[in-house]
């Protein structure tokens, strides 16, 4: 028999886990700041902070009640089937932190989102002010495989624990035994599978109006990729221009 860790072990190895992260984060941000004041722009720093700390808190509360939901239908069809869930939920706070930390760092795309400002020049096909591809395209991109990210980890943690438990099982013993609520669960993730592919194409029909060359009227309709003379605006000249814009946000 495999010898379980006692509790206070458990808590122990947590607690010292959770002190090491945020003596990372610490001096991450200590020296950060150091660098900052040093330049006399201690506002910025303070500034940028805000920004990640917001996103943070947003990222981390979806990505724990999503996990948790995850979390607790594989604990419902766990007393079904009578076979344990053994993931500990805290493995589901952990994986919420370090997605919201990663995610937290695109503050800039945040700033860029809920500052917006138009261009007052339109595409010539959906009829969207150029505007929408440079501040706000982006973040709802980000956010997309944001909650992917999130599927990904629910799918891979429900076929862990499914593959587990029917290890021994034909496929079609497994969908005699499994639990109504098992078929849910697995509704449900294909169908989050499905969502996220439909929004990935929604969005990549924008894919039309952009270029790596510069913003041109019709570069990329079709697939044709040919230069042509454009109309637009240059998007390094326009990247300039938001940064510009969003150091006076600051």
């Amino acid at each position: 028999m495999e010898k379980e860790i006692p509790k206070n072990k458990k808590v122990v190895i947590v607690t010292f886990a959770i002190l090491l992260v945020s003596l990372i984060v610490a001096l991450h941000l200590y020296t950060e700041f150091l660098w900052f004041e040093s330049l006399n722009l201690e506002s910025v720093f303070i500034t940028i902070l805000y920004y990640k700390v917001i996103l943070f808190v947003i990222f981390f509360a979806s990505a724990l009640v999503l996990l948790s939901l995850n979390h607790f239908a594989l604990q419902r069809v766990s007393y079904k089937l009578g076979e344990p869930l053994k993931l500990p939920f805290w493995v589901n706070i952990l994986l919420a932190l370090v997605v919201a930390l990663l995610f937290s760092n695109v503050w800039l795309q945040y700033v860029y989102f809920t500052n917006s400002v138009d261009f007052n020049l339109k595409d010539p096909i959906f009829g969207l002010d150029v505007s929408f591809y440079v501040f706000t395209l982006p973040f709802i991109q980000t956010i997309l495989f944001f909650f992917f990210t999130l599927l990904l980890l629910a799918i891979s943690i429900s076929v862990a624990y499914y593959v587990f438990t029917f290890r021994w099982e034909s496929f079609d013993e497994f969908k005699d035994k499994l639990p109504r609520i098992g078929h849910v669960h697995i509704s449900l993730l294909l169908a989050g599978i499905f969502i996220f592919i439909a929004a990935y194409f929604y969005l990549a029909r924008f894919d039309l109006l952009t270029s790596p060359h510069g913003g041109c009227n019709g570069c990329r309709l079709y697939g044709c990729k040919r230069k042509t003379s454009c109309d637009g605006i240059d998007c390094d000249i326009v990247a300039f221009l938001c940064r510009s814009k969003c150091l006076s946000w600051l």
